[in-house]
């Protein structure tokens, strides 16, 4: 893969991705010797040496790059920089995708735990709380309520259930061929 300055710029970085394991290539053109540096935590750029993966070539006007089987741990800002010029030129994200490591995938599934964790304690209090809440209110009102019915009435001296009527203390019109007392 070739990495040029073609490519979509954002503050003057242009952001790459390579995927995990594969090979990439930056290439920079300058008018005289220049060298690629990676940019470090603390702003500062370190220059980026020959190792077994990564493999720097110059010439007079071109610099290459070439990092081989891409780890995690080349994420970054890359920089090339010439003699001549003080600061470096615009820099190149690169970003690896791909495989991740055993604790990124152990953090992912700690964090899915606890999601599912929290949304099934939050699921158990909204739908137990409005049960237990509403539980007792309904056997409340219907004792309640026969109590007051009832009230006064001795059961052992009404015969059937047509003579409960007779024992309740209402105030009804009746009319005159109806009221019980006069039958």
């Amino acid at each position: 893969m070739t990495i040029t300055k073609t490519s979509t710029e954002r503050n003057g970085v242009s952001q790459k991705q390579g995927i995990w394991g594969a090979r990439i290539s930056l290439h920079c053109s300058f008018g005289s010797l220049a060298s690629w540096y990676k940019e470090t935590e603390q702003d500062n750029h370190q220059e980026i040496m020959n190792s077994s993966r990564i493999h720097v070539t110059r010439n007079t006007s071109v610099v290459k790059m070439q990092i081989n089987k891409l780890q995690h741990t080349d994420n970054g800002i890359y920089y090339c920089k010439s003699q001549d010029l003080s600061k470096p030129s615009c820099g190149t994200e690169l970003k690896v995708m791909g495989i991740r490591t055993f604790e990124q995938v152990q953090s992912h599934h700690n964090m899915k735990d606890a999601i599912i964790l929290i949304q099934t304690i939050l699921l158990v209090l909204f739908v137990s709380l409005p049960v237990f809440l509403t539980q007792g209110k309904g056997d409340r009102k219907d004792a309640s309520g026969e109590e007051h019915t009832y009230e006064g009435l001795t059961v052992e001296l009404v015969d059937t259930y047509e003579d409960i009527g007779v024992y309740q203390d209402r105030p009804e019109k009746w009319d005159l061929a109806e009221h019980p007392c006069e039958e």
